[in-house]
């Protein structure tokens, strides 16, 4: 039976492993076909700030359902009173409301949103920048009830289901994407977005039918409304800030011309790429042990959880991140390279790709830390270290955007990221100390020394094979930087 169990468990890792991947890659190919149908211009500029306000509002809902609900359920369950289940049949409800108030909300003041996101942007960027918005704000009444869904699903242990919703998500966006392209209406992209959410919820649905059942009535009891409100709105406020560097940079890009602000948003999304490959994958598995371990109070648990998740985190994120830097033109040229995307637009996304990419290290372990703080109920920490690291954003990317351009920006970006993870680090290592071990301390300096030495190694055999051809320097230079890695990193461990 113990090995039919740990057979089971083997066989669900690997599969939500590659549905993570499959996942991942997906958004990026998505990405991709974008970018060569639609190329950088006036249409891609006005997606990315269509994509900006309600992107960070979805992003919020769905990592509050996360960090509030779970948390608050796994403490119920664990009374064994039965009260989970009126408790989750009432969340539904509330963020179901959310979901539309937010909607109307968005589509109302579609003008305001997208003035405040790049009031520098032309006027054309701008009036189709608002008609996609109204589309794109439509999705929130499904992507806050299919959350909740995935969550649950979270919680009882099938991890399996929602990892598949990604996947299937980023297909119908492609599709809607190539489809666009076809009638030379960008339009149709986001509206595939939509639908792709509409189709989850009740796919969701189905996926919980067994673990409560539907009450159809108005009430939220203000003991519900209390637990989750108190707890989401400093959430959601610290993910709003946590992402506030999108923002930032597509407002402050605005005002470099049309393109701008396409070329920055493909650098930043290849670098988040890159930054969450792993990193999502090890949070969402840990999540749900860190939340069981603090309501137990078991810190030296949360500890090791703490310091395994961050291992695996900069220990695969690190190589990434190394041959990444070393050949940003080489990869941008692959990834994107191609139909409408010139040669120009592979300039400029590299060189903003290589400022981005200083932070890839920094962003990876945000998720991980910040769960950790959820996990224990400790909300408004994240948001308080958020608006450090928004303002030492800002002020780094207008004073070096005046400088050297969009790069700039990126530059204020890694600099947020930066900040953001020491704060973590130091708060929790001042509150809980044994949560930061020396251990994870030693794993660190051992990623960040070994990706150096790889990034340094990567350079140096970049310049004897400069004549080769683009796509054979960039096999030989990868496969150089992963060998040195590996053989420095398991060298600096002894």
């Amino acid at each position: 039976m113990v090995r039919r169990a740990q057979k089971f468990m083997r066989y669900t890792v690997v599969v939500a492993v590659i549905l993570t991947l499959s996942g991942k890659f997906l958004g990026f190919i998505k990405d991709v076909v974008l970018a060569s149908f639609f190329g950088a211009g006036v249409r891609t500029d006005a997606y990315f700030i269509a994509n900006l306000i309600p992107g960070l509002v979805w992003l919020a809902i769905l990592t509050t359902i996360s960090a509030a609900f779970l948390p608050q359920y796994v403490k119920l369950k664990q009374a064994g009173e039965g009260e989970e289940i009126a408790f989750t049949q009432q969340a539904v409800r509330l963020y179901c409301y959310l979901a539309l108030f937010l909607a109307v909300v968005g589509f109302v003041f579609a003008k305001q949103i997208v003035q405040l996101s790049a009031h520098a942007a032309t006027s054309e960027t701008q009036q189709l920048a608002v008609t996609l918005t109204r589309i794109m704000v439509i999705g929130f009444i499904f992507t806050g009830y299919a959350g909740i869904q995935n969550v649950l699903q979270q919680v009882h242990g099938r991890f399996l289901s929602p990892l598949v919703v990604p996947v299937t998500n980023n297909m119908i966006m492609i599709s809607a994407i190539i489809i666009a392209s076809y009638f030379d209406n960008i339009a149709i992209a986001v509206a595939g977005a939509v639908l792709a959410w509409l189709l989850q919820a009740p796919i969701q649905r189905w996926q919980t039918r067994h673990m409560y059942t539907v009450q159809f009535e108005w009430r939220v009891s203000k003991q519900t409304w209390r637990r989750l409100s108190l707890l989401s709105v400093p959430i959601a406020l610290a993910v709003f800030l946590d992402q506030l560097n999108i923002f930032i940079g597509i407002t402050i890009a605005s005002g470099f011309g049309p393109g701008a602000i396409s070329h920055l948003n493909y650098a930043s999304r290849l670098a988040l790429f890159a930054a969450g490959l792993f990193s999502w994958l090890v949070s969402y598995f840990f999540f749900p042990s860190l939340a069981e371990n603090a309501a137990k109070e078991d810190h030296a648990a949360n500890g090791r959880l703490l310091t395994r998740g961050l291992s695996i985190i900069l220990l695969t994120t690190a190589p990434i991140a190394a041959v990444g830097l070393a050949m940003r033109t080489e990869i941008v040229t692959l990834i994107y390279g191609r139909g409408a995307f010139t040669a120009k637009d592979v300039t400029e996304t590299a060189m903003v790709f290589g400022f981005y990419g200083l932070g890839i290290i920094f962003i990876s372990m945000r998720e991980m830390l910040n769960r950790t703080f959820f996990s224990y109920q400790k909300t408004v920490t994240p948001l308080l270290i958020g608006v450090g690291a928004a303002i030492v954003n800002l002020a780094v990317s207008l004073i070096l955007s005046r400088q050297i351009g969009v790069a700039g920006i990126a530059v204020g970006a890694t600099a947020g990221a930066l900040f953001f993870s020491i704060f973590q680090i130091g708060l929790l290592r001042m509150w809980k100390p044994v949560l930061i071990t020396r251990q994870l301390g030693m794993i660190f300096a051992i990623a960040v020394a070994a990706s150096v030495i790889s990034y340094a190694s990567a350079r140096w055999s970049l310049d004897l094979i400069t004549d080769w051809h683009f796509f054979a320097r960039l096999c030989s230079i990868s496969f150089v930087a992963l060998a040195v890695y590996l053989v420095a990193a398991v060298t600096l461990s002894r």
